[in-house]
């Protein structure tokens, strides 16, 4: 029971966010923010085109052991999530659209953890946005 309400969820947030990027709206970042707080998995936001991350909910600054938003907020994803001094060889920006998720699987060797990603672009005010959700396969 309760995994098919947790199922239902996260397809109903796939689909929310699917139909945002579809529809070319603005993007309300509060209200999405909000929405991806509180979630188990772990969500992050940067911008497509410069890396700079924008958000990240409450499970990623815990996984990453952040005690405050100035401790990733502007820098580089690259540089914070993965301690690279460049984009990431494996970055799926290229392949992100608006409406359409591209999942793939990782094993990340800060965290000693092994992630189904599922990425997805959305663009807010003209700005292309990448979010990403980390579901943790080791669990």
């Amino acid at each position: 029971m309760y995994l098919s309400i947790y199922c239902y969820e996260k397809r109903l947030w796939m689909k929310t966010l699917e139909n945002m990027a579809l529809s070319g709206k603005k993007v309300y970042a509060m209200k999405i923010w909000e929405f991806f707080e509180n979630m188990n998995e772990a969500v992050y936001a940067s911008d497509v085109d410069t890396y700079e991350l924008l958000y990240l909910n409450k499970a990623a600054r815990d996984l990453f052991q952040f005690k405050d938003e100035s401790d990733y907020k502007g820098k580089n994803c690259y540089e914070i999530l993965q301690q690279c001094s460049s984009p990431c060889a494996m970055c799926t920006n290229n392949r992100l659209k608006p409406g359409v998720f591209y999942e793939w699987s990782r094993f990340n060797p800060l965290v000693r953890r092994s992630y189904l990603l599922k990425d997805t672009m959305v663009i807010d005010d003209g700005r292309r946005v990448r979010i990403e959700m980390a579901i943790d396969l080791d669990i």
